[in-house]
């Protein structure tokens, strides 16, 4: 789904003048969309890859993470991609698709915006209404970190799977 947000970000780069962004990651699609980028005379960071020990550091630098993920032409889907839970730990709103279990942690004008797999036009305008509205932005970054805290911790987690396998064992 990366291409979905250089998509979103070629589309409304000129009211995003004033915003950092910065795509980590690495892949073999990285070359193309620093191509796109380039020739839309985007200014975007590209770090490529970096160490899940530095992960916390990038969140802390950022106030909005974008997961832009869909559905794989094979059909893989992603579950729940545990880069929106660690990025709600660190208080960062998300902008992302309706993409397998994202919605479980992304409400819609709560913890971030959701839009549909592939709709870049919508991300990106969704990204301009979070970089427009910081205060919304940083409350919806707020209200994520405390439902991360609360509802996907190791403890609230294992409650969940015990009840589920005992649920199968007793229609065993």
């Amino acid at each position: 789904g990366v291409d979905t947000l250089v998509s979103a970000l070629i589309g409304v780069r000129e009211k995003l003048c004033d915003w950092r962004v910065r795509l980590v990651g690495d892949g073999e699609l990285k070359p193309l969309l620093v191509a796109r980028l380039k020739a839309a005379g985007m200014a975007v960071e590209l770090p490529g890859w970096v160490s899940p020990a530095d992960m916390p550091r990038e969140f802390a630098e950022a106030m909005i993470v974008c997961v832009p993920s869909q559905r794989a032409a094979t059909g893989d889907a992603e579950g729940l991609p545990t880069v929106c839970i660690e990025a709600m730990l660190s208080g960062c709103a998300i902008a992302a698709t309706r993409h397998a279990g994202i919605p479980e942690c992304v409400r819609d004008g709560v913890t971030g915006r959701l839009v549909a797999e592939g709709d870049h036009a919508a991300l990106g305008e969704r990204l301009v209404r979070m970089t427009g509205d910081v205060q919304a932005t940083l409350a919806m970054g707020t209200a994520g970190r405390e439902l991360a805290l609360r509802d996907f911790n190791l403890e609230r987690q294992s409650a969940r799977l015990q009840d589920l396998l005992l649920g199968v064992a007793k229609r065993s």
